[in-house]
């Protein structure tokens, strides 16, 4: 599949996306206890709402500076969410719910629905397609996750973000 057909920035040109890597196009994929899943093409992202984060610093655990841009811009995680209907949910079934986001590594990062919607850190969490007016760079996707409030921002880090899924834990 060529980049370009899909939408991607000049700079992913040439780089092999590979049978099954994109299905038609859809970078980034919605799944699980939702009510209607989603799928997005990178354009379909840029189309939706969209928030800036002012400078940002990745920090690994350790507390090293890994990264820094002066802006990101992106969706917010809890608005893709609402995309899926997952709003109409009971409240008792969100209450027991994981949101696993998985990188095309196969690195992820977990939220609670609580932690998302009842605390200040569900306004930071943002799926990033732009860094400093721009497209990201080919190994940071089409799209990444960033968790601003994080203290230390690595950890839930994700590059090339390709999955959001919500599991309902229940005991």
């Amino acid at each position: 599949m060529d980049a370009t057909s899909l939408g991607l920035p000049p700079a992913w040109a040439g780089i092999d996306l590979g049978p099954g890597s994109v299905a038609a196009g859809r970078i980034l994929h919605l799944t699980g206890f939702v009510p209607q899943a989603c799928a997005y093409t990178l354009a379909e992202l840029q189309q939706l709402p969209s928030r800036m984060l002012g400078t940002t610093e990745i920090v690994c655990l350790t507390g090293e500076q890994v990264a820094r841009a002066d802006s990101y811009r992106g969706v917010a995680l809890i608005d893709l969410l609402a995309q899926t209907g997952l709003g109409n949910v009971s409240r008792h079934a969100l209450k027991e719910c994981m949101i696993i986001a998985r990188g095309s590594d196969g690195y992820r990062a977990l939220f609670s629905w609580n932690e998302l919607y009842n605390t200040p850190v569900g306004d930071g969490v943002i799926v990033v397609y732009e860094r400093d007016g721009d497209a990201l760079d080919p190994h940071l996707g089409p799209c990444a996750l960033i968790s601003a409030s994080d203290l230390r921002t690595g950890p839930r880090h994700l590059r090339q973000l390709c999955e959001i899924k919500v599991l309902r834990i229940s005991g």
